[in-house]
């Protein structure tokens, strides 16, 4: 038993309960013999508490030290896997790699930490750096090994995620496919496979596939996992999407079947209930199955393991390897659902496919979504239910029309305002009055139109339906809100209440009885059904918090009068108010219709984009490489250049502490003439965050990012 000192004794208890101090780490170093004794620990506990601090570079010189302080092989590999993470975070991908490759050469005992670190190892490659093939290589063996049989979920996902990083969506979406299919039993891994196969669905506007995988996803997270509030969001606005899209090809459909004979309508529906019985008999067995799978491997974990765990042959049951491979595809795919109806049809959309020949007139396939197609009980086997939801007459073809038509215009308003999809709104709204022109939303459809156009810069389309809505609907509410003028004639009893309700609230505004006047808004805006002034209210809205010192409050009003009432003088005036208080001016429009993140205070890398073509970047980076090492030698600077895309190369400059480093270097590399000289004809000079370059990189739209750069950096 060693003898400790009063003081060692202080240090140990420190250094256990996490609490060391500055003070004390330097009466470690006054101590001779606590510093040979100590030294180490007292490093790693100064750089734990770094850590906290998040003082990551003080923390990686304090594990810097205790590595060459310490001769015990298991805390050596524990902190060099400490300064990967360091290096993670900081985003520097190869530094990261590096160290975690060398935790796994190291070799340690510990298979979670070699686990882990090989595929941190992986995780942090580094496109521009190392070959990808040999990251692959090394992955291969991993799931190669008997030991990992019930991780392979976690490295077919790390695997996905180095095909993302070079743009291999194809692949990226066989990995994530096969990560989901060998997961055992950690759901949250599942989860993860699901949501970025719905995040590439989704980058790919393929809204209906991303829905499903978020559907997914969201039954496997857990609540306090730090991806489910997204995951919940894009599920619902993407739910409520699909079921407008279920909405539009049920009604189309079952229109259709109205043209044909009763007994090619029997005929279609008798192949459904057929294909609806073969689908639900299957997917028992496979549930059936999958609980039998899981009985049998706690009954052998319990048992400490049947015959062959782990081997790669032996008995099905009790074969680790075909026990994952074999799980239950429903449980697999689809998550612990109950057995349900028409559970694998995405959005539980039943398709009837007509047998057999026949031509246009025909034959159909009928979709249905919730609500509409999908009976429960007896009913789902009932030619009759079936036969009694398509149209008999004309009514009943109006009231299917209707359907259409207000779905059609709730996805316009789904796609813009809540996917951020300008492109998809302006079909859903097109097609809505193509198809039903003179409808009763038209007026409102018409509006959307205009602010989506206006928002978008496209000044000459908004002209043409501003124009087209004043014409058509001069009298509409929505023709007032793009500036029409209305007589005193014309006005209806919603626009004169809203006039006196207006003066009331303008009144107490005058008087200065701001918090009265905000009352006497709100109370105004319940009163009205159709609101003409609305406009008008939400600017004076902005004006009483302004008076009331709430600057972001009335930042946040005006920026909200622009965006939903573009081209109204209200608009104009919020514009000039918003420019006087230096708050969201023109510069905070594109930001905030920007993709890059606008919060810059992080890592930066300086470029210089050149033509693929005639450009010597070798050359550059070499001549770089000795400015850095010039000007720029304590700030460990790192120079790296590769091809950005076919037409275009890049250099980079990484490791810039912030956007303040990132602009003084910018600024003393554009005055050095020499090294101006040696850059290739129309090179472009540009600084990004790390999370911007990586959206840059990912879009590869030069002018894109100008603007944003512009904007931000008004350099």
């Amino acid at each position: 038993m060693p003898k400790w000192s009063n003081l060692e004794c202080q240090f140990q208890g420190l250094l256990i309960c996490g609490a060391l101090s500055r003070k004390l780490e330097h009466e470690v170093y006054r101590n001779k013999e606590l510093d040979s004794k100590l030294a180490d620990d007292v490093s790693a506990g100064l750089a734990q508490m770094y850590i906290q601090e998040k003082n990551y570079d003080e923390a990686y010189t304090k594990l810097r030290e205790a590595i060459l302080k310490s001769d015990v092989k298991e805390e050596k590999m524990r902190w060099i896997f400490m300064l990967g993470q360091i290096q993670e975070i900081l985003g520097n991908k190869y530094e990261a790699s590096a160290h975690f490759k060398k935790v796994v050469m190291m070799n340690p005992a510990n298979y979670d930490l070699l686990f882990t670190a090989q595929l941190k190892r992986a995780l942090n490659f580094d496109i521009y750096m190392e070959d990808s093939e040999v990251v692959y290589r090394e992955l291969d063996k991993m799931l190669k090994d008997d030991k990992n049989i019930d991780l392979k979920d976690q490295i077919y996902y790390v695997m996905a995620l180095i095909a993302l990083e070079e743009e291999n969506y194809e692949l990226a979406e066989e990995y994530l496919t096969l990560s989901v299919e060998t997961s055992v039993s950690n759901d949250d891994q599942k989860g993860l496979s699901f949501t970025k196969h719905a995040e590439i669905a989704f980058k790919f506007k393929a809204y209906v596939e991303a829905q499903s995988y978020y559907d997914s996803a969201f039954v496997f997270l857990k609540p306090t996992h730090e991806k489910y509030p997204e995951v919940e969001i894009r599920k619902e606005s993407l739910t409520e999407l699909v079921k407008n899209i279920n909405t539009i090809e049920t009604q189309d459909s079952l229109q259709r079947l109205s043209n044909m004979s009763l007994a090619r309508q029997t005929q279609i529906i008798e192949d459904y209930i057929e294909f609806l019985k073969d689908e639900e008999e299957r997917i028992a067995r496979e549930k059936e199955m999958a609980e039998l799978n899981n009985q049998l491997a706690a009954e052998s974990e319990a048992l400490g393991g049947g015959p062959n765990v782990g081997g790669s042959k032996g008995w099905y049951f009790y074969n680790s390897g075909v026990r994952a491979s074999g799980m239950s595809t429903f449980k697999r795919r689809w998550g612990s659902r109950e057995l349900e109806d028409n559970w694998r049809q995405k959005n539980k959309t039943a398709e009837m496919v007509a047998a057999g020949g026949g031509d246009n007139n025909d034959s159909a396939s009928v979709s249905a979504g919730p609500g509409e197609f999908s009976p429960v009980g007896k009913e789902k086997y009932d030619v009759n239910f079936y036969l009694n939801q398509i149209p008999k007459d004309s009514a009943d073809i109006a009231v299917s029309n209707q359907m259409i038509l207000e779905a059609y215009v709730a996805l316009g308003k789904i796609y813009y305002e809540k996917l951020n999809d300008p492109n998809e709104a302006t079909k859903a709204y097109d097609k809505s009055m193509s198809l039903f022109p003179g409808n009763e939303f038209e007026p409102r459809t018409l509006y959307s139109l205009y602010r989506i156009y206006i928002n978008e810069f496209q000044e000459e389309q908004a002209e043409v339906v501003k124009t087209k809505l004043l014409s058509t609907y001069p009298k509409s509410v929505y023709a007032i809100l793009v500036g029409g003028a209305v007589e005193q004639e014309d006005k209806d009893e919603d626009y004169l209440l809203a006039e006196e309700l207006y003066r009331n609230c303008y009144v107490q505004y005058e008087k200065g009885n701001y918090r009265s006047a905000l009352s006497a808004i709100t109370s105004a805006k319940k009163k009205l059904k159709t609101n003409p002034l609305l406009p008008k209210f939400n600017l004076l809205t902005a004006l009483c918090h302004g008076k009331q010192q709430k600057k972001s409050q009335m930042e946040k009003e005006l920026q909200g009068v622009i965006t939903d009432f573009p081209g109204s003088q209200e608009a104009v005036l919020a514009q000039t108010l918003l420019d006087q208080i230096g708050g969201a001016d023109a510069t905070k429009a594109i930001m905030s219709k920007s993709k890059y993140k606008s919060d810059v205070k992080g890592k930066h890398r300086f470029m210089v984009l050149s033509p693929a073509v005639g450009s010597n970047m070798n050359s550059v980076r070499n001549q770089v490489a000795d400015f850095n090492k010039k000007f720029h030698k304590f700030e460990k600077l790192q120079v790296k250049n590769s091809f950005l895309d076919a037409k275009n190369q890049i250099l980079m400059v990484t490791n810039l502490a912030d956007d303040i480093a990132a602009v003084k270097y910018l600024k003393s590399f554009k005055q050095d003439e020499k090294l101006m000289s040696s850059l290739p004809a129309q090179s472009t000079l540009i600084i990004l965050s790390e999370e911007n370059f990586k959206i840059f990189y990912a879009e590869k739209n030069l002018q894109d990012y100008l603007e944003f750069y512009t904007a931000v950096y008004k350099l």
